[in-house]
């Protein structure tokens, strides 16, 4: 019969560090269970604690033909079952002064964490077998250059800034952005820092901000500084 793996690797890498000052929060650093960012000694301590509880798992709950063996050549099944495990410890390990106390959380991980990751981990090895293993090499991880997304999220972060900063101190301190964007304008006049300006019902609107005039493009929604003269 295969008996639950010894964790004490597991629990020792787990425990908490000494409380500092707990008006400085305390630098995070990757846990010992983030698999992309182990060394070499960590990675193996890590592959050995896994394996041996997967084993465990495996025949406790008879579930050699739902957990194929092939198991370990697929990331997102070890992302899983590495977060299934230590989710497992958390729960079964306890402090000497405690082990006899009763603890509704031995089920907690039964309804809460294992069935709904089993149903994931049947998923992911769904084309596998016990004889043939469907993983396919993913290619190298390289960076996705997006324009599209980096526009957004450059847009997003001058919405955060806020239109209304630029109107603190002198604003002939501050540097103006070359556009404002159709919500970025609208924030600026919801809270005040943009005056809109009356034009005609055919006319472009028209703003008043940072001591300039701002036109809108009424084809984009955008807003630029209006021609002066």
């Amino acid at each position: 019969m295969t008996n639950a793996p010894n964790a004490e690797n597991i629990t020792q890498s787990a425990q908490a560090a000494p409380e500092g000052n707990q008006s400085e929060p305390a630098e995070l650093v990757p846990s010992a269970f983030s698999w992309d960012s182990l060394d070499v000694h960590g990675a193996r301590q890590l592959w050995e604690d896994l394996t041996e509880w997967v084993d465990w798992l495996r025949y406790t709950y008879q579930l050699e033909s739902r957990i194929k063996p092939c198991w370990y050549r697929h990331s997102a099944v070890r992302e899983e079952l590495t977060a299934l495990m230590v989710a497992h410890k958390a729960v079964y390990m306890t402090e000497p002064a405690a082990v006899g106390t009763y603890r509704e959380d031995l089920i907690s991980w039964h309804t809460q964490w294992y069935r709904d990751s089993l149903e994931a981990l049947v998923r992911l090895l769904a084309d596998c077998s016990r004889d043939h293993c469907a993983h396919i090499l993913a290619p190298p991880r390289v960076p996705v250059e997006d324009p599209e997304r980096k526009k957004f999220i450059d847009e997003d972060v001058q919405r955060h800034a806020g239109p209304a900063e630029s109107t603190t101190g002198n604003p002939q301190d501050l540097p103006h952005p070359a556009h404002y964007s159709e919500q970025q304008m609208q924030d600026a006049i919801n809270s005040g820092a943009a005056v809109l300006m009356k034009t005609p019902p055919e006319s472009p609107r028209h703003v008043s901000l940072d001591q300039q005039l701002w036109t809108e493009d009424p084809s984009t929604g955008n807003w630029t500084t209006a021609p002066q003269g």
